[in-house]
Formats: C-alpha cells, sequence, structure tokens
C-alpha cells in the first residue's frame, strides 16, 4: 500500500513539474487501456482465424486456380495483408468503440 501511494505521489509530482505537457498522451492511453485493450485479444483470435481460413481454405479453392498460380498467389497475398492491415483494425476499432459507448450509457 506504502509503495502504490509513493508511486502516485511520484506521478504527481511529474505533472507539476513538466507542466501538463504529458496530460494528453496519458489521457489518450487510459482511454486506449479501457476502450480497447479487453476486447483486443479476442478480436486478434478470431482474426488470425479468418486469414488462416484463407490462406489454407478459401484462396487455393477459389482465386489460385482461377488466375494461376503465380498471379493467383500474389493476388490472394495481397487481398490477405488488405485485410490484415486495413480491414480488420477498422473492424476492431469500430467493435471497441460500440461497447465503449454502450458501457458508457448504461
Amino acid at each position: 500500500m506504502g509503495f502504490d501511494l509513493q508511486y502516485l505521489l511520484f506521478l504527481q509530482n511529474l505533472r507539476e513539474s513538466t507542466g501538463g505537457v504529458f496530460d494528453e498522451f496519458f489521457n489518450a492511453l487510459s482511454k486506449f487501456a479501457v476502450d480497447i485493450l479487453p476486447f483486443l485479444p479476442i478480436l486478434s483470435c478470431v482474426g488470425f482465424a479468418l486469414l488462416f481460413a484463407w490462406k489454407e481454405l478459401l484462396a487455393p479453392a477459389t482465386i489460385m486456380p482461377l488466375l494461376g498460380g503465380n498471379w493467383g498467389n500474389l493476388i490472394t497475398g495481397f487481398l490477405m495483408v488488405f485485410f490484415a492491415v486495413v480491414v480488420w483494425p477498422l473492424v476492431i476499432r469500430k467493435t471497441c468503440t460500440a461497447k465503449s459507448k454502450a458501457a458508457q450509457t448504461a
């Protein structure tokens, strides 16, 4: 208990000595920890399962035979990276903000 109080006093002194420069950063970090972090492991596992199913099951049965070996690999790889880098983070963000808003209204 004493260590927790000392740590909080240290943080308060740090905040006062910097003049509140890092306030916005720590507010954003707290918002991330409360809104997104609890849902991230589940959504990451679901995203991995979707990518694995695409790479191992769907792409070899659909796009690769249609376009051939090299072009099929290129297109399916591009679609997989696009999904992993662009689409799935948007799904995670939308899901977490919706759950956060629902928790705030309740």
